[in-house]
């Protein structure tokens, strides 16, 4: 993040030196370059002046700079004195997964503050059991690291295959989700045009049914006065059949009568034909034959009445017949639609009572088309994403893979380090001593148990400095044996770098609403040049603000309790835009909303 000049250097010195030699106005042209790392950012701060008429008492610089992205370290810092420097032998065996303090207790403290000793003599005697037991824990960690690495083994194959599986349906995802995403889309629209269909249905139904139901009402008036009018022609037909009946039976009787007289008159003929040439014979066959002559015109005419009256009783049972077919015909119409009138009526009712539901599952289907179109959508952009992915998610799988086969690995690998680490610090039951030298501090006692943050023996060393600081309780968290810190003497400008050595485990302090505890920092001081009894800051890193937007805590004023950054607009104008901040480390403040990368702000000094 570069800070820049409101106006060039060496034009404001010469309008500086003419001012101030011609009027004696109060100027003032101070340049300040800070080169401040923060986060591995590096940072350059320019501080303007800002003119005044010659009365101005009161003087002013501002500064400009760009709101930056990057990382913020959260510190906590406390003050000590350097005393002659120490070396610290510890006891750094972490029982990962059982127990953090280990599990060795003290049986004897075989040296005492002020000793002089040589490497390799005894300085703690352990119990026994204890050795033995954390052996026991190591071996079984390493027996149990072994066993998941065997498995972790079986699980990376597994992964890899499924990796390749997945890799393989995700390239298919080119040819298979414009299909999901039409398929989706015909359903949606499908469903809508069925709900649209029984809609319409049902408002065609309540629209034109009362108009079909009355015409076939109508129709049923019509067949009525058809059926009466052929009952009332069958009835008519019928007396007209029965008078045709007897007149047909009547004409027949006669014409049968005449028939067996005719046939009778006949055979007298020809019987009296027998007796040809006598006298009274004569005369009587000459009257049969004048009878029989007349009888024959009378059963001609007779013949001819009956079937005249034989043929109009026929065409009237034809008539009648034909008449009765019709109106049976006419019965099957008007229960037809006396039928469908009942059935419209069913229809029509159905459809007022389902118009409601139908209007509902329309709007509803339509909704849902509206929103399917959305989510098909989506569902086709995250398909098409993760198919042009597929490389980069495969490779993820992998690499997922690897790092958890890697962990496994590690864990296998740090359980046998931690094994070897404590078959070396162990020699049968005793700690030997690191090195020569003049013990200046035993960290434990008989019954002690071993602990990561006490030291086992402190010797006085020449070539570094010890620095105890006081931790608060709720800090103590972050810092660990082994971390390095920044160090700061009132005697150097130039920051160095410690180590956390070690830290006590009982507190310090005797204020019941402050508990605090002593971290002993050890500094090299290789060359003499640090001397004892110097004010020392040591800043011991908490946590890592990650990605975060950022600007100088200067730059953020506070009016009734809200905060304010003062932005230079595009226009060259500023003015007070409203942010919300989150955690400072006393130089840089987080901004959380308000402001974006880039943007560019004002802080105004006034002496």
């Amino acid at each position: 993040m570069w800070f820049h000049r409101k106006k060039h250097a060496s034009d404001e010195k010469k309008k500086i030196k003419k001012k101030w030699s011609a009027k004696r106005k109060g100027i003032l042209a101070i340049v300040l370059v800070l080169f401040l790392v923060s986060g591995g950012v590096l940072t350059k701060l320019v501080i303007y002046p800002t003119w005044f008429a010659k009365d101005t008492q009161e003087e002013s610089q501002t500064m400009e700079g760009y709101v930056s992205k990057g990382n913020i370290e959260m510190t906590t810092t406390v003050s000590g004195t350097t005393t002659n420097g120490a070396t610290y032998q510890l006891y750094d065996l972490n029982l990962t997964g059982e127990s953090e303090s280990g599990s060795l207790v003290v049986s004897k403290v075989n040296v005492s503050e002020g000793d002089t000793v040589k490497k390799g003599s005894t300085v703690l005697t352990l119990t026994q059991s204890s050795v033995d037991q954390t052996r026991q824990i190591l071996e079984s960690a390493v027996e149990s690291y072994q066993i998941d690495l065997v498995q972790a083994k079986v699980d990376y194959e597994e992964a890899v295959a499924q990796a390749k599986s997945d890799y393989r349906t995700n390239l298919s995802l080119l040819s298979t989700a414009a299909l999901d995403y039409q398929n989706s889309l015909d359903t949606y629209e499908a469903a809508e045009k069925s709900a649209k269909k029984d809609l319409t249905a049902a408002q065609k139904t309540i629209s034109e049914m009362p108009e079909t139901i009355t015409s076939y009402q109508k129709k049923i008036k019509t067949l009525k006065k058809k059926i009466t009018s052929y009952q009332q022609n069958i009835e008519t037909i019928a007396k007209k059949e029965a008078t045709a009946k007897k007149t047909y039976e009547s004409k027949k009787a006669a014409y049968d009568k005449l028939q067996k007289e005719y046939e009778n008159l006949d055979t007298i003929a020809k019987y009296l034909e027998s007796y040809n040439g006598k006298s009274n014979v004569t005369e009587a066959k000459k009257e049969i034959t004048s009878q029989l002559t007349e009888e024959k015109t009378a059963l001609a005419s007779a013949k001819t009445a009956y079937e005249k009256a034989k043929k109009s009783y026929e065409e009237l049972q034809t008539k009648k017949a034909k008449t009765q077919e019709e109106q049976t015909k006419a019965k099957e119409s008007l229960s037809s639609f006396k039928q469908k009138v009942t059935e419209s009526k069913t229809t029509l009712s159905e459809a007022k009572e389902n118009l409601k539901s139908y209007q509902a599952a329309y709007y509803e289907a339509k909704a849902a088309q509206t929103k399917g179109k959305v989510s098909a959508k989506e569902t086709y952009a995250q398909s098409m994403s993760t198919y042009q992915n597929a490389s980069s998610i495969y490779e993820a799988a992998l690499q997922s893979a690897k790092d958890t086969l890697q962990s496994a690995k590690d864990n296998a690998s740090s359980a046998k380090a931690r094994k070897k680490a404590f078959e070396k610090m162990i020699t049968g039951n005793t700690i030997k001593a690191m090195q020569d030298g003049t013990i200046t501090a035993v960290g434990y006692s008989a019954g002690d148990t071993l602990s990561t943050t006490t030291s086992i023996a402190t010797y006085s060393d020449s070539s570094s400095i010890t620095i105890p600081v006081t931790v608060d309780q709720a800090d103590m968290q972050y810092i660990a044996v082994g971390d390095s810190v920044s160090v700061s003497l009132s005697s150097s400008r130039e920051p160095l770098t410690g180590t956390v050595a070690s830290m006590e485990t009982t507190s310090s302090s005797e204020s019941v609403s402050s508990v605090t505890y002593t971290v002993n920092v050890t500094v090299d001081n290789a060359s003499g040049s640090i001397r004892s009894d110097d004010t020392a800051s040591v800043s011991f890193t908490k946590y890592t603000l990650k990605d975060v937007l950022y600007v100088p805590v200067s730059a953020v004023t506070e009016k009734s309790g809200k905060s304010y950054v003062t932005a230079k607009l595009t226009d060259g104008n500023t003015r007070q835009v409203e942010v919300k901040t989150g955690e400072d480390n006393g130089q840089f403040i987080e901004l959380k909303s308000g402001l974006k990368e880039g943007d560019t702000y004002v802080v105004d000094f006034k002496n």
